[in-house]
């Protein structure tokens, strides 16, 4: 492999032992489906009910764990960013008080 090879954008190059494809475009692509979240957003996402719910059984490690779990990332920080509105409190000193540092 010289400086001054030119290789098209679809070819194949090996260096160092190692074979790559050379388009960025499908490579993008290819690192693209390998990070797909795997926790779909909640299609009923409703943050003024799930909210309540955590209020009303932040003591209840089972319901938290349920309405945590259904949810995606970001519809978990909108819930807690909703409970940090509604009770001036953080979910997440809420959660720490309430459970063992296993539900962490």
């Amino acid at each position: 492999f010289t400086s001054t090879s030119r290789l098209s954008i679809a070819e194949t190059e090996s260096i160092s032992g190692k074979s790559f494809q050379a388009d960025p475009i499908k490579h993008k692509a290819r690192v693209l489906d390998n990070f797909k979240p795997s926790i779909r957003g909640n299609e009923n996402f409703d943050a003024e009910e799930l909210t309540s719910r955590l209020y009303d059984a932040i003591q209840n490690e089972d319901e938290v764990i349920g309405v945590m779990v259904m949810n995606s990332s970001e519809q978990r920080q909108i819930i807690a960013s909703k409970y940090k509105t509604d009770y001036r409190q953080l979910l997440e000193t809420e959660i720490s008080a309430n459970f063992s540092s296993n539900f962490k």
